[in-house]
């Protein structure tokens, strides 16, 4: 959060590109985590994913409240909540449950089923990277003009 405020002061779009990076950066931990042999290692690996993985929420979370009237911020704020429960909190685990055992159901032994699984969870970072770059071009000029489109859709400002 302080970081991506620092970066916005030079940058519109910094706190998706802070989100983005601190998203992919946790990569390399979860891999780790998933393929090591050695148990310290993958201590370790563990916390620096921990630590990682959820950095891009306070990016985003903020980005919301920016993209809104400040009298709509609660509401979008908390549709954005609402939304990562439902697709990160539920949907998540649930569709690693399945897919680990859909590998296991395959042939493979309960854990490697669950190792692939949770690595097929990490391709969804291929979506949120093409989304967020996407957003970088845009959110600049969205939080400059949220006011103008506002009073086009007929609100009193």
């Amino acid at each position: 959060g302080v970081l991506s405020d620092r970066f916005k002061a030079r940058h519109p779009a910094a706190r998706v590109w802070v989100g983005l990076s601190t998203a992919l950066a946790s990569v390399p931990a979860a891999l780790t985590v998933l393929f090591t042999d050695s148990l310290a290692v993958a201590y370790v690996a563990n916390f620096f994913f921990s630590v990682l993985s959820p950095m891009w929420v306070g990016c985003a979370a903020t980005t919301v409240t920016d993209l809104v009237l400040p009298r709509m911020r609660a509401l979008a704020s908390s549709f954005y909540i609402l939304m990562n429960t439902f697709v990160g909190l539920a949907l998540g685990p649930w569709a690693i449950g399945r897919l680990s055992d859909a590998f296991a159901a395959a042939g493979m032994d309960a854990g490697a089923a669950l190792r692939y699984g949770m690595l097929s969870a990490l391709a969804i970072l291929l979506l949120v990277a093409v989304s967020l770059l996407s957003a970088t071009r845009h959110v600049a000029r969205d939080e400059a003009t949220r006011v103008e489109r506002a009073r086009a859709l007929g609100e009193a400002t």
